[in-house]
């Protein structure tokens, strides 16, 4: 989740949000341009491993994503991050 009101203001709620990039090992993947001062992220491995960073939990969709928060629903979501 990246704080983009230029992208996402209004019923966006200022957040743009994306996931699920599919990556193999040692692998990069650079996913956001600009000047953003804002990211939220998770990432997990295919044996389970985790990488939450420093905020959550939050509620993320399963399947690949990418849009504005609070446009669109989705019922298929899990909970990730911290606790």
């Amino acid at each position: 989740m990246i704080y983009d009101p230029e992208a996402c203001g209004g019923e966006g709620k200022d957040f743009q949000t994306m996931g699920w990039h599919s990556l193999v090992p040692n692998e990069a993947k650079y996913l956001q341009a600009g000047y953003r001062q804002h990211f939220y992220w998770y990432a997990q491995a295919d044996d389970g491993r985790t990488w939450p960073g420093p905020f959550g939990p939050v509620n993320t969709l399963i399947a690949a994503f990418s849009g504005c928060l609070g446009i669109g629903i989705n019922p298929s979501y899990k909970e990730v991050g911290n606790a």
